[in-house]
């Protein structure tokens, strides 16, 4: 094999929803396994599918155009005669966005797919642009019947040939609206995207075109006009168009005026009792899988009815890795988490996913991993309840792009009589005990004030690996300590709050899995502090107007804290 040279890598990105992990650090291989699939389950053996798709990457890390022959075929199919490999080249060269198909074993739409059994004449790619990409997807067709086994391999080869390379200052340049076409070497109408999708330049992925009559969803009665169930079962709008005038998540209405993607649901009458999870700073560790296990014990992580036995979710509340990729806790949430992976892992970005303590490539790959906007921050909501998900990694003093984004979302909830709670978080916390190690980042104390006036009943943050849940609070104007307003009341075991002047409950829930912080209960405004690993449950009770939270303790799977807000 004769590479173009090192600037030319293979690339199984994290980012991917299909797979992860390099494949190699900047030249192909022959002859290494790359566990491209994880094992197929039994019953899929059994009855004969065709396996979700994979995706590779192929990639000009120069900064100059990289002229070449590149071929590929598959040339030992597989060892096991029930099992069939096939590849395609996929669309990718422009931000390197490549279709997310909305299930898994979908085929990519627009890829034609080969099981080439001898090398190529043609070349299928000829020339990469700087930083360009382009996908191979795999597809796997088992038949039925087909026995188990943990040894599958399929040879894919590429053979590159250096065509010597053109001056620097001879590089195709495209004019505005085209890319350059890797697989001809030309200037093309930017449209990677196939016939009937567009391209979501906040997204940086191609989705379906909702101009297209084909594409509009089948009217359901459940729903308001211009919305249609999803996978959860929930009302959400029919894919808006991004509006370049509009910020991140929003998209103009029929009046012009810009007004959030995410619409709440109507009511229904009855809010069926939900159950989600929340917890950061998880590391890759024993501890680490104590806390994805109590997760999955408490929370609903399957379902094959999602009308009478709906999903949980979980809010990762930052700090997923403290290594140098993010693949471990990627890899542990996937094999955990069952359904709510990766569509219902809401993540925020902590200062170990981000350059500060990480790198950009963990930002990205948590980013892309699990569907966040590219800026970090995001608002979504569930039943009645809209989480507002801040990113204390990027600017959020008064006037940033996040702040006039918060403060929108803020006011929406607030006024909207669909919606009966507000959450609020962020990875680095703004209340915290006087005794914890990192203490309160002050520049959040600006949104103490909005939180007040918004009516915010809880506030989310990880960053110190410890767990502490404080009063309901206020803060009086000038004052940046939190002042309890309701201390609640004591029934059995269960810390009540039923009536009196509404505050906002501010916890911090570091304890996934990195080593404890210290903590100090002594605050007049702390409620409860734990320093074991523990992990937060919140259940949301009686028609939508309760809101249930216990603090378990991964390790005895034992609840240490009990509160409850009625309405």
């Amino acid at each position: 094999m004769v590479l173009f040279d090192k600037d030319i890598t293979f690339w199984l990105p994290d980012t991917d929803d299909y797979a992860g992990g390099n494949i190699s650090t900047n030249r192909v291989i022959d002859n290494v396994l790359h566990n491209l699939y994880p094992a197929l389950p039994e019953d899929k053996a059994v009855e004969g599918t065709t396996a979700e798709c994979r995706l590779i990457f192929i990639k000009n890390e120069s900064e100059t155009t990289k002229s070449g022959k590149i071929i590929t075929w598959i040339e030992n199919n597989s060892n096991n005669p029930k099992v069939k490999f096939f590849f395609g080249i996929g669309a990718a060269g422009a931000n390197a966005a490549e279709i997310r198909l909305p299930t898994p074993y979908m085929l990519p739409p627009n890829v034609v797919f080969h099981d080439f059994a001898s090398k190529p004449t043609v070349p299928q790619i000829i020339k990469l642009e700087p930083k360009q990409y382009i996908g191979i997807w795999f597809n796997c067709q088992v038949q039925p019947e087909t026995p188990a086994a943990n040894d599958v391999t399929f040879k894919f080869s590429v053979d590159v040939e250096r065509v010597p390379e053109a001056d620097p200052g001879t590089d195709i340049e495209c004019p505005a609206g085209q890319i350059l076409d890797p697989t001809t070497g030309n200037c093309v109408p930017f449209q990677f995207c196939p016939d009937g999708w567009i391209y979501n330049p906040i997204t940086r992925q191609c989705m379906l075109d909702p101009d297209d009559p084909g594409n509009q969803p089948p009217p359901d009665p459940d729903c308001p006009a211009g919305q249609h169930k999803n996978a959860q079962g929930i009302c959400v709008p029919n894919d808006p168009i991004p509006d370049p005038d509009c910020p991140a998540g929003q998209h103009k209405n029929a009046s012009g005026v810009c007004v959030p993607d995410v619409v709440n649901p109507p009511p229904t009458g009855t809010i069926l009792n939900r159950r989600f999870g929340a917890g950061g700073d998880w590391d890759c560790n024993s501890d680490t899988d104590r806390s994805f296990a109590t997760f999955k014990q408490f929370l609903t992580t399957t379902t094959t009815n999602v009308q009478t036995n709906p999903l949980s979710w979980l809010l990762a509340l930052g700090d997923m890795s403290y290594g140098s990729t993010q693949s471990c806790w990627i890899n542990k949430a996937q094999a955990t988490m069952g359904q709510l992976f990766p569509t219902l892992i809401k993540c925020i970005i902590g200062n170990h996913d981000d350059t500060e303590d990480g790198s950009a490539q963990k930002r990205a790959d948590i980013i892309n991993r699990f569907g966040m906007p590219s800026e970090g921050y995001y608002a979504f909501t569930v039943e009645n309840i809209r989480f507002i998900m801040m990113d204390t990694q990027k600017p959020h003093g008064t006037g940033s792009a996040q702040y006039n984004f918060t403060v929108q979302q803020l006011q929406a909830a607030s006024t909207d009589p669909n919606i009966d709670w507000i959450f609020v978080t962020y990875h680095k916390p703004s209340v915290t005990s006087r005794g914890n190690d990192h203490g309160a980042l002050s520049s959040m104390f600006i949104y103490h004030p909005l939180f007040d006036q918004y009516g915010v009943d809880f506030v989310l943050a990880g960053h110190n690996h410890n767990s502490e849940v404080t009063k309901m609070c206020k803060f009086p104007s000038g004052n940046n300590n939190p002042v309890p307003v309701n201390e609640g009341t004591i029934i059995g075991n269960v810390h009540v709050y039923q009536g009196g002047t509404k505050g906002t409950i501010y916890m911090v829930l570091g304890g996934c899995g990195r080593n404890a912080d210290t903590t100090d209960a002594d605050d007049a405004y702390m409620m409860h502090v734990e320093q074991d690993f523990a992990v937060g449950i919140f259940d949301l009770l009686n028609n939508g107007q309760t809101m249930k939270f216990q603090l378990v303790n991964s390790a005895a799977k034992e609840t240490r804290y009990t509160l409850e807000v009625r309405k």
